[in-house]
């Protein structure tokens, strides 16, 4: 049974007797201790985690585990020509367990490759929404302009 489905019994509890003395503060305190288990699952999830500058996160796995990993990501610079080109990295560089970070360094080189590998799908999604933002706004504007000149298609 979920916890939603409790708090709904326990509503139903409440309205059939009343909410009168005992039953009342019982509720009370189910609502209290619930909202505070929801608060640390939530903190030992990584909820409200914010990464390092210049780093963002993924959620992987280890295992069966969901784990949050903090990922290191340099863009690409230099053109070879004036200045040395350094391609982009993205490195894995902490693993939130049970609500404490511990240094990637400590995980075998598949697991790191893993995260790496996740860090680039997470890279890729995101230039391609931001391109779909971009194409988004493009074909608006031009609906907009077009509207404004009162040209049809």
């Amino acid at each position: 049974m979920g916890i939603f489905q409790t708090e709904d019994r326990a509503d139903r509890a409440a309205s059939h007797y009343g909410a009168e003395g005992d039953l009342a503060a019982t509720i009370t305190t189910l609502r209290r201790e619930r909202d505070e288990a929801l608060a640390e699952l939530a903190l030992l999830r990584g909820g409200g985690q914010t990464p390092q500058r210049g780093c963002f996160h993924v959620t992987s796995f280890i295992d069966d585990a969901e784990v949050l990993v903090e990922i290191e990501h340099e863009a690409e610079t230099g053109d070879g020509w004036n200045e040395p080109h350094y391609d982009a990295t993205c490195t894995p560089i902490q693993v939130l367990i049970n609500g404490s970070w511990v240094d990637a360094c400590h995980f075998s080189e598949e697991l790191a490759a893993r995260w790496t590998d996740a860090a680039w799908e997470h890279l890729k999604g995101e230039r391609e929404y931001a391109s779909e933002c971009r194409a988004e706004a493009l074909a608006e504007a031009a609906a907009m302009r077009r509207e404004e000149l009162g040209v049809r298609l």
